[in-house]
C-alpha cells in the first residue's frame, strides 16, 4: 500500500467526507486513495478558498475540515484561513507537501523552488504541527492531528510532508478507531467552586454573562439557557458562532457584541455591570467586547488554563469545559434564593433591548430609494428559514447584518472575517457549509468589495452542484474607506485612491456566465421575490442589490467625527480641507 492510500484510509476512519484542494499531479496516489475511500475531492480555484472551505466545515460539524495545497506559494495562500481558524478555535487539518525529497535538515537556509518553512510561519497559530518524511508515519500523524485539533480548545493543525510520502510503500498499516486514541468525555469541576460562583452571582446587583466561542464548541446551549433562567442573569453573546446559543427572544437577552468601539445593545449594558461571568470568551487586545468596568468583579470560565486572567485580574477562575461547568453551576443554583435587588437590573436590560429593537425595526422598514442596507437585511431576515445558515462577509454590510438578523439556532451564523478581520471568505465558507448541511438554506451576505476576493469560486459551486445564495450589497465603493476618506480630504481625492467601483459592473451577469443564477435588484419591494427566485433556481445564485452609496453603518459617523482631532495631531496642513466634517 502506498502512503497516499494509507493517508486516505486514516482520513476515512475519522469520517472525512471531503478533501478541499487545488489539484496537483504530484499528489496523485493520495487523490486516488481518497476517491477509493469515498472521500470526494473538491477542486477549487485558489488555495485561500480551499482552506476557508475546510474552516467552514469545521465550524459547522465540530470536526476538522481537511485541505491540501501545494508547498511554497500555495501554503502561503492558505495563511489567512489558517490564522482565522486559530482566532475562532475552529478544528482544521492543512496538509502541505514540503517539495523535493531527501532535503537536508537545514534546507530552508537556502530555499529553492516551492520550499517554505510552513511550521515556522504558522507555529503561533496552530494547535499542533509536524513534519513527516516517511510513508509509515503519515497515517500516524493524521491521527495525531485529529486528536489535537478536537481536544480541549479546538484549533487548526498542519502536517508538512515530503512528496515521497504519498508514493512510498507502507511497511504495515494499523487502522484503529478514533475512540481508541481520543478522549470522549470532559472533566467535572468541584461543586464547592460552583457554589462559590453562584454565591458571587447572587450577591451582585448587576450580573451579566458574556458568551464566547467556547460555549459553542462545547455545545453548552441547553445548560446556558437553563442556568441563566434559574439565576435570572442577562446574557450577551459574541457575534458569529455563539449567536443563537441563548434565545434572542428571551427577556434576559442583552444583545450581540458587533464590533470594536461600535454602538450596539451590549455597549449600553455591559459597562453598567458589577459582575461579569465569562463563559468561553477569548479577549484580544482589539476586543469586540464592550468596555468592562474596572470595579466589576470577574468570573472567568475557560477550557484553556493559560486564558484565565490573561487580559485582566479576576476574582474567580474556573478551568473546564463550558458544558460541564454550567452543569455544576445549575446544580449549585438550585439551592439558592434569587436576589430581589437584581429585579431593577433585569428591567433595565429589557428596556434597553426594547428601545434597541424598535430602532432596528424602524431602520429595516425604510422604503426610500436607493435601497437602504438595513432594508435589505430586514427583507433577508423575513424571507429565509429559521434553520438557514448565514455567512456574513464585508465591512459595513457585515455589521449591519449582525445588527438586523436574529439567530434562531446555535452555530447558524458565521462571521467570515471573524476577529482576524480578513475580507472575502464568504463564498468558500458558503461552499463548505452547504456541503456539511445539504438540506439547509445557505446564504452569503457580502459586499461588492469582499465579493471580488473569491468570486470565481462560484464556478466551483456550479461544478459540484452546491446551491448557495450570495447577496451582494453593492454600494459601488469600498464603503468602509470611501466615506471617511471623503470627509478627511474631500471627494475629489477618492478617484485617485481608487475606492469607487463602476456602476456598469454586473455581478449577476458574472454569475450567469459561470452557469449560475443571477439577478440585479434595484427596488426595495423586489428583494424578497428575488430571494425566492434564487432559492427556487436550485443553482448557485448571485443577487446584485444596488444599495444607497451614502448609507453608512450607523457608527461610521462616530469614526468620521474623530478625524479632525486625529488629523490635527498628525497633519495640521489638512485642517482647512476637513472643516465641513
Amino acid at each position: 500500500m502506498r502512503g497516499g492510500k494509507a493517508a486516505a484510509k486514516a482520513l476515512s476512519k475519522e469520517g472525512v467526507q471531503y478533501l478541499f484542494t487545488v489539484p496537483v499531479i504530484e499528489y496523485g496516489p493520495f487523490y486516488a486513495g481518497c476517491i477509493d475511500e469515498g472521500i470526494q475531492i473538491i477542486s477549487m480555484r485558489h488555495e485561500q478558498a480551499v482552506a476557508y472551505a475546510a474552516d467552514a466545515w469545521g465550524r459547522v460539524t465540530h470536526q476538522p475540515g481537511v485541505c491540501l495545497g501545494i508547498g511554497g506559494c500555495g501554503s502561503a495562500n492558505m495563511a489567512n484561513a489558517i490564522i482565522g481558524a486559530s482566532y475562532e478555535c475552529s478544528p482544521m487539518l492543512a496538509l502541505i507537501p514540503i517539495g523535493e525529497s531527501g532535503l537536508p535538515v537545514n534546507y530552508f537556509k537556502e530555499a529553492t523552488s516551492h520550499q517554505f518553512n510552513n511550521l515556522e510561519l504558522y507555529s503561533k497559530y496552530l494547535k499542533w504541527g509536524t513534519r513527516c518524511f516517511t510513508a509509515n508515519d503519515l497515517p500516524i500523524h493524521i491521527r495525531s492531528a485529529f486528536r489535537h485539533s478536537t481536544a480541549g480548545r479546538k484549533g487548526p493543525t498542519l502536517i508538512e510532508m515530503s512528496s515521497d510520502t504519498f508514493f512510498d510503500e507502507v511497511d504495515a498499516f494499523n487502522s484503529p478507531d478514533p475512540i481508541q486514541y481520543r478522549a470522549s468525555s470532559s472533566p467535572m469541576i468541584n461543586i464547592d467552586i460552583a457554589k462559590k460562583a453562584v454565591k458571587m452571582i447572587n450577591n451582585a446587583n448587576r450580573p451579566v454573562i458574556l458568551v464566547g466561542n467556547g460555549a459553542y464548541w462545547s455545545k453548552a446551549w441547553p445548560e446556558l439557557e437553563e442556568f441563566a433562567n434559574l439565576m435570572q442573569v442577562p446574557v450577551v453573546t459574541k457575534a458569529g458562532l455563539p449567536q443563537g446559543i441563548f434565545p434572542e427572544d428571551n427577556p434576559l437577552f442583552g444583545g450581540v457584541c458587533i464590533g470594536f468601539n461600535r454602538t450596539a445593545l451590549p455597549r449600553l449594558i455591559v459597562p453598567e455591570s458589577d459582575l461579569i461571568i465569562s463563559v468561553g470568551a477569548k479577549f484580544e487586545v482589539l476586543s469586540s467586547w464592550p468596555n468592562i468596568s474596572s470595579d466589576a468583579q470577574f468570573i472567568q470560565i475557560d477550557f484553556e488554563p493559560s486564558e484565565i486572567g490573561r487580559f485582566r485580574n479576576i476574582d474567580l477562575g474556573i478551568v473546564g469545559d463550558a458544558k460541564e461547568v454550567l452543569k455544576s453551576l445549575i446544580t449549585a443554583s438550585k439551592e439558592t434564593n434569587l436576589n430581589a435587588k437584581q429585579n431593577e437590573w433585569r428591567q433595565f436590560v429589557k428596556n434597553q433591548s426594547d428601545l434597541y429593537e424598535n430602532q432596528v425595526n424602524k431602520d429595516g422598514l425604510d422604503n426610500s430609494k436607493p435601497i437602504k442596507p438595513g432594508r435589505l437585511i430586514h427583507e433577508i431576515r423575513n424571507t429565509i428559514k429559521d434553520d438557514a445558515y448565514v455567512i456574513m462577509d464585508g465591512a459595513d454590510i457585515g455589521s449591519m447584518s449582525r445588527r438586523h438578523l436574529r439567530a434562531k439556532l446555535p452555530g447558524h451564523f458565521m462571521i467570515a472575517h471573524g476577529n482576524w478581520g480578513n475580507m472575502g471568505p464568504g463564498i468558500p465558507f458558503g461552499i463548505g457549509t452547504k456541503l456539511a448541511k445539504k438540506d439547509k438554506q445557505v446564504i452569503v451576505i457580502t459586499s461588492d468589495g469582499s465579493f471580488g476576493f473569491n468570486a470565481m469560486e462560484l464556478e466551483t459551486a456550479k461544478k459540484y452542484d452546491i446551491p448557495i445564495v450570495v447577496i451582494v450589497s453593492n454600494n459601488l465603493c469600498w464603503g468602509a474607506e470611501e466615506h471617511p476618506f471623503i470627509h478627511m480630504l474631500g471627494k475629489e481625492y477618492t478617484k485617485g485612491m481608487g475606492s469607487t467601483f463602476p456602476e456598469s459592473t454586473r455581478y449577476d451577469k458574472l454569475a450567469e456566465s459561470l452557469g449560475c443564477y443571477g439577478e440585479i435588484v434595484t427596488q426595495p419591494e423586489e428583494i424578497k421575490p428575488a430571494l425566492k427566485r434564487a432559492f427556487a433556481s436550485s443553482l448557485p445564485s448571485v443577487l446584485d442589490v444596488r444599495v444607497d452609496t451614502n448609507d453608512m453603518w450607523p457608527t461610521r459617523t462616530q469614526i468620521i467625527d474623530k478625524l479632525p482631532e486625529y488629523l490635527s495631531k498628525t497633519n495640521s496642513s489638512k485642517k482647512e480641507q476637513i472643516q465641513h466634517v
